[in-house]
């Protein structure tokens, strides 16, 4: 008798498609995990708040209500709702995981890298252009005779407005001379520009 009841459980607990209730029935419910494991399947009985906290949620390693389905087996037991997580399962899954996790840490670390580089190699580039742009003025302007450097000879000079030998430069504002200008501001106006003849 006793033998007949323990083949119909485990035809319930192990072929059964329906949710499985036990109402304060400890000694069926604290043994789930030994007959599965004397049947070779290593489970755990998991309460589903637990579950739900678990980073394998979306790829839940729990036992399903069948072959076909996806659905995870629900057990009940005093109003508490449980799982049975087929633990082999859970820790390869969790392992892969892991594994994804890391790969996919290491390539944005190589992407970061690699733009991180591009940038470094970018402002090198932009320094060295800004520095051989300011040499080439440099040269230009002790190229020139400084006598010949005065804001009269200038292109940005408005002629029309020169009085008592100060000069009307056109950009004064945003070069930052006065607006009566004085003619040898020239000769270190980095905006001089010869009147070529």
């Amino acid at each position: 008798m006793r033998n007949q009841k323990l083949e119909t459980l485990e035809k319930f607990l192990f072929f059964s498609t329906e949710e499985k209730k036990w109402l304060n029935n400890y000694d069926d419910f604290n043994k789930i995990e030994e007959r599965y494991a004397k049947a070779n399947k290593k489970v755990r009985v998991v309460e589903k708040t637990e579950c739900n906290r678990c980073e394998l949620y979306y790829n839940c390693a729990a036992v399903t209500k069948g072959k076909l389905s996806y659905s995870p087996l629900v057990i009940e037991n005093n109003g508490t709702t449980y799982r049975l997580c087929k633990t082999d399962l859970y820790s390869s899954n969790l392992q892969k995981r892991r594994e994804e996790e890391k790969e996919r840490q290491e390539c944005i670390s190589r992407e970061y890298d690699a733009a991180e580089q591009v940038m470094v190699e970018r402002r090198k580039r932009i320094l060295k252009e800004q520095l051989s742009t300011v040499n080439v003025q440099d040269e230009h302007e002790s190229s020139e005779d400084s006598s010949e450097r005065s804001c009269f000879n200038c292109q940005t000079n408005l002629r029309w407005a020169n009085r008592d030998g100060f000069v009307y430069c056109g950009a004064w504002e945003s070069i930052g001379v006065p607006r009566k200008t004085p003619p040898d501001c020239a000769k270190t106006c980095r905006r001089f520009e010869k009147i070529i003849d």
